[in-house]
């Protein structure tokens, strides 16, 4: 099966654990996949992803992430959603050297409205990447 880009937002999924099958046989492997969308589901974590070097978006918007973990260490990847989700740290993303946008909005830190909202992230620590500083109700 060949796929570049594949969209599973709002099916209230809880985990991506069968993506980590790659296999050459696994129905999961998309080999080509670079797009991947994966908005408004139930994730607690980043997985199923970690291998996919080819991947240049990700989209994991709206979903019940904590911590910034198991992404694909790639140049390839160049932008990265993790809004609307419950990020307290922002880690993990060291070796994402092609990353030219890192969307975390809404609620970043699990903090209320205006409190803890990051103005910045350092990215590869060296590339700084301002975010929106606009409150959220």
């Amino acid at each position: 099966m060949c796929c570049r880009s594949l969209d599973l937002s709002f099916n209230l999924l809880r985990s991506l654990a069968p993506f980590d099958d790659d296999s050459a046989d696994s129905e999961y492997a998309y080999p080509e996949l670079d797009h991947l969308y994966l908005i408004q589901n139930k994730l607690a974590k980043i997985e199923g992803v970690a291998h996919r070097l080819g991947l240049v978006y990700l989209e994991l918007g709206g979903n019940r992430i904590r911590t910034i973990e198991n992404l694909p260490i790639s140049a390839n990847l160049k932008s990265l959603f993790l809004g609307k989700n419950k990020i307290t740290k922002i880690e993990g993303l060291a070796g994402l050297t092609g990353l030219r946008t890192l969307s975390i909005q809404s609620k970043l830190f699990g903090g209320k409205a205006g409190q803890g909202m990051a103005r910045e992230a350092v990215v590869a620590d060296t590339t700084v990447l301002p975010f929106g500083s606009q409150a959220t109700g």
